[in-house]
């Protein structure tokens, strides 16, 4: 389990934020790039064995497992196989170890499917350093049960699982007998993301070199976000829920993050999956002809694979991806809005002021009113660097790149909306102060309302632009986690109302600042990833 500050993902994915910084100021900067074999990729994916249409899956670890299963069996139709597991050596990872070991030893206690070829397997682990716990494959399953048992717990808060692959193939090429015609099939068990991804194109292709098919039994990673979440269990019994990298699912960011207002969920921390596997471990397994199979997904809100089949990301190298991104401007306005969105801390706390007190009511509403101001702009910012990329719009083919850019634009006009509401909220309440209709009560709270009460030409249609965009959404991509984003926010509505109540703590303007720290808007780093090492 990894709680430290995020590891650099690739070398990849920074050059491409770099790329994505200077053509935001028409200065693309070509950085060299050798390729590495991309012909050597597998670069149709056998069609994985898919849920009945629209049915989401109950039980992700025995369907992963009987995938894995099939596989596997099919590998021992053609010839001699032989099975490396590479499993994550995290403590979060103790429950699945166990498992995997059972089941392993259920399932291959004897010749599988009674092929005529030999099944062999092999066990490594990896976090911080990879260990070869087994010194040659073995027919005997239980041994290697035994082996994933003893396998030792890593709190280094490190996942080398791309330099753990790479060390796979260099011993299947010098010391696993590389001139048998055996398949070779690497699964790695893991519930992150893992690091070491700026060799991920060079491993993918010494994989391809060596026949090396790879398979992940992992976790789903959050959309469009970094976070995730696993259960932890604590020697007492006591479990929690702890934060870790389980994504992107895409090869930057490409999801927008907006001010989360209270009294109402939000559609960022919110934990909803992407139906997809963290982008690197997904790279990985597809272009050696493997598949990243979902065993567990912690998330609140899931979707079915079948629907997602459109919605998938591009799982492109890098010279296409960033050529793509110049082709057309939509898709580098939503990676540039979300790369510069979410090093942002929106933080909107409830807007609570006396009213027993004119002078001191006019006070906190000015406060709160200069506390707007910073998320305002940078969220106008972000609509300003969207609008970019409307004239390329109608050119994206992708069902992905076209739900993206609309609910980018949309969700930004939304939050737009919400803060110039918010603030027209505040100055009438300054301007015209209201009576309470109890006497006895003395505090104004400022709740969500659906509506805006007071409609300036400009407020009314950014309204009713962010409305279209997110009702575009919910009707053109149904069951993706795009129209759910979109409908929560369209269930959320634009506009403020205050309600009375009486408190015996009154705040005073003084201490206020200590129990509601407002806005936060930090500043953008370099990178993404610059903030991870």
């Amino acid at each position: 389990m990894k709680n430290s500050p995020l590891a650099a993902m690739c070398a990849v994915a920074l050059s491409l934020i770099a790329m994505i910084v200077l053509l935001s100021q028409s200065a693309i900067q070509q950085t060299p790039f050798k390729p590495v074999e991309p012909e050597q990729w597998v670069d149709e994916v056998p069609a994985p064995t898919l849920e009945p249409p629209d049915e989401i899956i109950k039980d992700l670890a025995g369907h992963a497992w009987s995938q894995l299963e099939s596989q596997i069996n099919g590998s021992l139709v053609e010839k001699d196989t032989v099975v490396v597991w590479l499993v994550d050596q995290s403590l979060s990872m103790s429950e699945r170890r166990e498992e995997l070991a059972e089941r392993l030893e259920q399932n291959h206690g004897s010749d599988v499917g009674n092929s005529q070829h030999q099944l062999q397997h092999a066990v490594v682990s990896f976090a911080e350093h990879v260990e070869f716990v087994t010194d040659q494959p073995t027919a005997d399953a239980s041994q290697v049960a035994d082996q994933l048992l003893r396998i030792s717990e890593d709190s280094s808060g490190r996942e080398n699982v791309m330099t753990a692959v790479e060390a796979i193939a260099r011993r299947f090429r010098y010391e696993w007998k590389p001139h048998l015609d055996q398949n070779r099939i690497v699964v790695i068990v893991t519930d992150e993301r893992g690091d070491a991804f700026q060799i991920v194109e060079t491993v993918v292709s010494t994989c391809a070199r060596l026949g090396l098919r790879i398979v992940c039994l992992g976790n789903a990673s959050p959309f469009g976000t970094e976070k995730g979440y696993v259960r932890y269990t604590y020697s007492d019994g006591f479990q929690v829920d702890a934060p870790v990298d389980q994504g992107p699912e895409t090869v930057v960011l490409q999801r927008l993050k907006v001010p989360v207002f209270w009294g109402t969920s939000s559609t960022h921390a919110a934990r909803i999956s992407s139906g997809f596997g963290p982008y690197g471990l997904e790279f990985l397994c597809r272009k050696t002809g493997g598949e990243f199979l979902i065993y567990e997904d912690q998330s609140s809100r899931r979707f079915s694979r079948t629907r997602l089949r459109d919605y998938e990301p591009d799982y492109l190298d890098r010279r296409q991806f960033e050529k793509s991104l110049q082709d057309n401007r939509a898709k580098l306005a939503v990676c540039q809005a979300a790369f510069q969105s979410h090093p942002l801390t929106f933080r909107i706390n409830p807007v609570v002021v006396r009213g027993d007190v004119v002078a001191v009511l006019r006070a906190e509403v000015t406060d709160r009113q200069k506390e707007c101001i910073p998320a305002n702009q940078a969220i106008q910012k972000l609509i300003t660097l969207l609008e970019t990329g409307i004239d390329d719009r109608p050119t994206l083919k992708e069902k992905r790149w076209q739900a993206a850019f609309d609910l980018a634009l949309g969700q930004a006009l939304a939050a737009n909306v919400r803060l110039d509401a918010m603030n027209l909220c505040l100055a009438q309440m300054k301007v015209e102060p209201q009576d309470f209709d109890d006497p006895h009560n003395n505090t104004w709270t400022m709740q969500v309302a659906p509506e805006v009460e007071m409609l300036s030409p400009r407020l009314k249609r950014r309204i009713v632009q962010a409305t279209q965009l997110l009702t575009q959404v919910t009707g053109e991509h149904p069951g993706t986690p795009f129209a759910h984003v979109a409908q929560l926010e369209l269930d959320r509505g634009f506009g403020w109302k205050w309600a009375e109540s009486h408190r015996e703590d009154l705040p005073s303007l003084r201490n206020r600042q200590q129990t509601c720290s407002g806005l936060t808007v930090s500043a953008v780093p370099q990178s993404i990833w610059s903030d991870r090492d």
